[in-house]
């Protein structure tokens, strides 16, 4: 456990220098590592807060007292984690008298670099089953970084590294791609792309056929469209993006569904899910280009 928080304290400071760097034209030089403080302290108790309110039987249960201050990585919730240092970011703008959306696109690539060291840190978790998918039998799949083998020798699905890999990918895109609009486009690619990996995620926080961290996800995305369409102005069809966003949704439900209830073919249902995604990308990208940037 300690060489996880060693990682993610090494990561912090490295995409804390990509952020001095990026905010370079905001003239605030004490904004990284104030940036830095203050995202610890709000990432911390928000990935603890929301975890509490989603399972809150089970932390009350197992002492709501004990359980606030448990530094146990599988009672942290990592979108509020990254919900908290987003807020963090923001409040070090105001501090220093920046304007905190423009402090956020500086923030976005290196963002998006902590969410891929992050998910990587799964590495040292792999003993607790953090980050994991299923048992997978097939011998030509038992290598690194596709599984990891655990002390009874046993292969898992390496999740983590999946989710380090897409997260990678958005980071690119937001360096390379995404000039307006930089957060959001960033945010929602790294809310898409974490619908298929919390599938794939062996445990995960659930309520019925809903996995939160999906669920979460999805919201994210749909206000993010929704922040789109008040900038379309009067256009013809403007809602479509949120329909289209509130069918996919009901597409990835009916995916879970079909995963715990069903025995239809694993690659035909996961098939399902890739095609919204898709859908939901196109969605995103014509959406922003309608909006004027």
């Amino acid at each position: 456990m300690t060489n996880y928080y060693l990682w993610m304290l090494l990561s912090a400071l490295v995409c804390t220098a990509l952020y001095g760097f990026l905010a370079r034209k905001l003239h605030r030089p004490a904004l990284a590592p104030l940036t830095l403080a203050l995202g610890a302290v709000l990432g911390i108790v928000c990935a603890k807060l929301v975890y509490y309110v989603t399972q809150i039987d089970f932390m009350i249960a197992n002492g709501w007292a004990q359980s606030l201050v448990n530094m146990d990585p599988a009672e942290w919730c990592f979108f509020g984690g990254a919900v908290g240092v987003a807020l963090g970011t923001c409040l070090a703008a105001k501090v220093l008298g920046a304007k905190p959306m423009e402090a956020l696109n500086a923030f976005a690539p290196a963002g998006a670099l902590m969410v891929a060291l992050s998910r990587f840190g799964g590495y040292f978790l792999q003993d607790a089953m953090i980050g994991l998918g299923e048992y997978v039998e097939n011998p030509a799949l038992c290598f690194f970084p596709v599984t990891v083998v655990n002390e009874w020798e046993e292969h898992y699905l390496a999740v983590f590294m999946l989710e380090g890999l897409c997260a990678l990918i958005v980071t690119a895109f937001s360096l390379g791609r995404f000039r307006e609009k930089r957060f959001l486009r960033t945010v929602f690619y790294l809310c898409l792309a974490q619908i298929i990996c919390e599938s794939l995620h062996s445990d995960s926080i659930s309520w019925l056929f809903v996995r939160v961290e999906q669920l979460l996800s999805m919201i994210t995305m749909a206000v993010i469209l929704l922040v789109y369409t008040a900038q379309m102005g009067r256009r013809k069809l403007r809602w479509l993006p949120l329909v289209i966003c509130a069918a996919c949704a009901g597409l990835f439900v009916g995916v879970e569904f079909a995963l715990d209830k069903t025995v239809w073919p694993i690659p035909l249902i996961y098939g399902a899910m890739l095609l919204g995604m898709a859908v939901l990308a196109v969605t995103e990208t014509k959406s922003f280009k309608l909006t004027g940037k």
